[in-house]
């Protein structure tokens, strides 16, 4: 009795066309590489078997509502779609492409670049397989795949998405890009055990809110994590918010001033940036509110806390000043009764006013800076300049582990400090703690006010040990209207001048 075929052997393109013209009533099963001279139109339900073969130069679309299987085929062609991209697979036409150990590798580039492509209507299961965008498709989109408004489903469990080329501002890669006018257009989003090298995971794109694609993303279906390299989501929609949104454990980052601004208004908030923002007016922080700044910037200008707010701050860097005009410059202003508890901020400053001051602490306000560094820059030369400046009446200041450097030449009358005090008693400075901090500053304190020069003297050396013998640690400015001056701290006397 002759041996009932169970698959139909293909060995050229002209035998993979015939096959397809028709549905097949067996298994195609690939024996060797075919060179495509067009794109491979399937059209009818079918299965292939690669074979760990390769069809290569063109690419695949799946159209008319078939079911189309693969499995152990290496793909190396693209569906170039002019004027618009190139596309690995195009699943369309209500159709569905179930797909496993599938090797794509693509490197040619189009405006846009797409592994599988999902139509409206159409759904895509992909299993255990590899796609590669190889370098060449450099200042360009990439995505692993594509779902188009409307797409039914994507599953994806237990890949491999590898983007080669450099990712450059409107040319990121993306494991998956999604559209529709509302987030319930996307398909059924299935991500299981992948692993992915896009620059950002997800790509949303429509009229919906950012605030509603975040929910969905994230709370929703847990798409992203606060983990770097499955955070970040790629935002566009019809409302000026576009834009590259980072996920974190406590939140979604803010990406520009009208976001920040929007948050801190929020009594209780926990605010996180996700991008450098550059101010066009000082930040006023009037409520409770904590801030991560995530390693980004702020810059042009600076920050009033005011209000009697507890504010929170951390990986923060600031560039930026408020500038009080005939008065001086100020990176942070700690007003109205208010509290400041930074860590781990880089203030870099360089703008020259009367006084320069990185932290000033008004009346009645605390700052607690902890891990920070503080640079003022050579560009304030002639000026004063000071890491801090607490107000008479300041409540207390902590300074525990920060480096304060200042680069400018000192000169008479615009010398550097680590910390400034005015008040007409040494009882109106505030409560004031040093602990491991490093200091460039030509002067370790200014003491300002009406006390004697004896009384100031007595609470910088003895009753509180602020300054030592050691040379860079021993020198502090005292203004009193009579025996203003430097005076040095040769422990356990004093001398007038340096």
């Amino acid at each position: 009795m002759p041996e009932v075929p169970t698959t139909t052997y293909i060995s050229s393109e002209a035998q993979l066309i015939a096959a397809m013209a028709t549905t097949p009533s067996l298994p195609l099963t690939i024996t060797q590489d075919i060179v495509l001279t067009s794109n491979l139109s399937l059209a009818h339900n079918v299965t292939i078997h690669g074979n760990n073969h390769t069809l290569s130069v063109f690419g695949i679309e799946i159209s008319g509502g078939a079911t189309v299987a693969m499995d152990h085929l290496l793909l190396t062609g693209v569906d170039n779609q002019v004027g618009d991209g190139n596309y690995g697979v195009m699943v369309q036409g209500a159709s569905t492409l179930n797909a496993s150990y599938i090797t794509m590798t693509l490197n040619t580039a189009g405006e846009n670049n797409v592994g599988f492509n999902v139509d409206s209507g159409s759904t895509l299961n992909l299993s255990n397989s590899t796609l590669t965008w190889g370098a060449g498709v450099v200042g360009e989109q990439q995505y692993g795949v594509y779902a188009q408004s409307g797409a039914v489903a994507v599953v994806l469990d237990s890949n491999s998405f590898t983007f080669s080329a450099t990712n450059t501002s409107g040319a990121y890669s993306y494991l998956i890009g999604m559209q529709g006018d509302a987030v319930a257009n996307y398909p059924a989003l299935t991500l299981t055990s992948n692993t992915n090298t896009s620059y950002m995971k997800l790509l949303l794109v429509g009229a919906d809110s950012v605030v509603n694609k975040q929910t969905w993303a994230a709370t929703t279906h847990s798409y992203v994590s606060s983990v770097a390299g499955d955070n970040k989501v790629g935002i566009i929609d019809d409302a000026g918010a576009s834009g590259v949104y980072t996920y974190f454990s406590t939140g979604w980052g803010v990406i520009n001033q009208a976001q920040l601004l929007a948050a801190v208004a929020v009594s209780g908030a926990v605010v996180n940036v996700g991008k450098n923002i550059v101010l066009t007016s000082n930040l006023s922080l009037a409520n409770n509110v904590t801030i991560h700044g995530n390693g980004y910037t702020f810059s042009a200008f600076g920050i009033a806390i005011s209000g009697g707010a507890t504010v929170a701050m951390d990986h923060l860097l600031l560039t930026g000043v408020d500038n009080q005009v005939g008065d001086g410059n100020y990176g942070v202003m700690v007003q109205g009764a208010s509290t400041l508890n930074a860590s781990y901020i880089t203030m870099t400053l360089n703008t020259a006013g009367e006084n320069n001051v990185g932290f000033n602490v008004d009346s009645g306000s605390t700052l607690n800076l902890s891990n920070s560094t503080l640079t003022w820059g050579a560009g304030v030369v002639g000026e004063q300049q000071y890491g801090v400046y607490a107000q008479s009446g300041a409540v207390a200041v902590v300074l525990d582990s920060n480096s304060f450097t200042f680069s400018a030449t000192n000169t008479s009358g615009a010398y550097s400090y680590l910390i400034g005090m005015q008040g007409d008693a040494v009882a109106n400075y505030p409560a004031l703690t040093l602990t491991s901090n490093t200091n460039t500053s030509y002067m370790k304190l200014l003491l300002v006010g009406a006390d004697s020069v004896v009384n100031k003297q007595t609470w910088a050396a003895t009753t509180h040990s602020y300054v030592s013998s050691v040379a860079g640690d021993n020198k502090v400015g005292i203004i009193d209207g009579i025996n203003d001056g430097i005076y040095t701290y040769l422990n356990p006397s004093w001398i007038l001048g340096s």
